[in-house]
């Protein structure tokens, strides 16, 4: 009998499923934002935002990780739902030495002493299953929350890796932020970046911005979906995909006072995600209450179509919605005279 060979990584491709996509994409774009105050301009040009890549998203300075970042969408507030996610951030931590990781939720969890404490209360991940299709070359397969958790014991690090440990601190002090509220921080973000700057951010250009530098996420994340329809002992292809602070730059600074066809086209991308997104997490929440896992897999099967809209070009996505929505003028640029939403 043959014995596989298995090739392990740190790294991931794209997310599983479709839900918590725009909660991810505004989290991180969230964080970018904060960054980008508490650094130089003469610093932006080696930062970037690396998504799902070493984690589910990361800053990095040069090739140097900085921070790494686990966002959870969860509706559940017990620790038992989040010790994988936990043990990915401190076992990755281990393994690149960065300063700090933190936890996103858009619920409220314990202080991050009752989480270092709980944590150790709670079984170990479970162990990966072994590959359900042998094949004679080598598989490359993701380490496992379990690895994770073995290293970190192994090598004695917890406490000093917990240290790095916190739970994302938004601009209201809370621990946590749900969907909802996501858009209003990222706003009040780009007001505080155009205040810090001694600029002073019109309610037109705040609202551009916030969709123009969601548009640029949503075309770095999209990309890293394109390929996500192989099981999980699918060969991962070595190409981080990075935004360099950069390009978040150039957007805070133009001038976008009056809204072109691509705002609207944004508006409505956003719109669409947003929408999606949230009902999906309310649809996979549902299938935990209920305990009928088994119907996540009729949600994925809508998720992979959602992924080949969300892959359209731009052209393609408005006639789309115009397709949909046949009784519903959508004008193609802000001429002033036309509410979008």
């Amino acid at each position: 009998m043959s014995t596989e060979t298995v090739v392990y990584t740190h790294y991931h491709s794209a997310i599983p499923s479709w839900s918590g996509y725009q909660y991810q994409g505004k989290v991180a774009l969230n964080v970018v934002l904060d960054y980008m105050m508490r650094i130089s301009p003469e610093e932006y040009e080696s930062h970037s935002l690396e998504l799902e890549w070493y984690e589910d998203f990361c800053i990095l300075n040069g090739e140097t990780y900085v921070s790494i970042h686990q966002v959870k969408s969860y509706k559940a507030k017990g620790l038992s739902e989040y010790k994988e996610a936990i043990w990915n951030l401190l076992g990755k931590t281990l393994h690149k030495s960065c300063k700090s990781c933190y936890l996103h939720s858009s619920t409220d969890l314990d202080t991050e002493e009752d989480i270092k404490k709980g944590l150790l209360k709670l079984d170990p991940p479970p162990m990966p299953k072994p590959p359900t299709n042998p094949s004679k070359g080598p598989k490359i397969k993701i380490y496992s929350p379990r690895h994770y958790h073995d290293q970190v014991i192994a090598a004695n690090a917890y406490e000093e890796l917990f240290s790095k440990f916190s739970t994302y601190s938004y601009t209201s002090s809370k621990r946590y932020c749900p969907l909802p509220e996501l858009e209003d921080e990222i706003k009040q973000r780009i007001k505080n970046y155009y205040n810090h700057q001694g600029k002073q951010g019109t309610a037109a250009q705040i609202e551009a911005v916030y969709h123009y530098l969601l548009g640029e996420v949503d075309r770095h994340v999209t990309r890293r979906h394109v390929d996500e329809q192989s099981d999980d002992d699918s060969e991962i292809e070595f190409v981080p995909d990075r935004i360099r602070f950069t390009e978040i730059y150039q957007v805070l600074e133009n001038n976008w006072e009056k809204p072109s066809e691509e705002y609207v086209i944004l508006r409505l991308r956003n719109t669409f995600h947003s929408i999606w997104d949230s009902v999906s997490i309310d649809l996979h929440q549902k299938t935990i209450d209920e305990g009928t896992l088994e119907r996540q897999d009729d949600i994925r099967k809508v998720e992979k179509y959602v992924s080949t809209l969300s892959n359209l070009s731009n052209t393609d996505f408005f006639t789309f919605c115009q397709i949909v929505t046949p009784n519903i003028y959508i004008p193609k640029a802000d001429d002033g005279s036309a509410t979008l939403f």
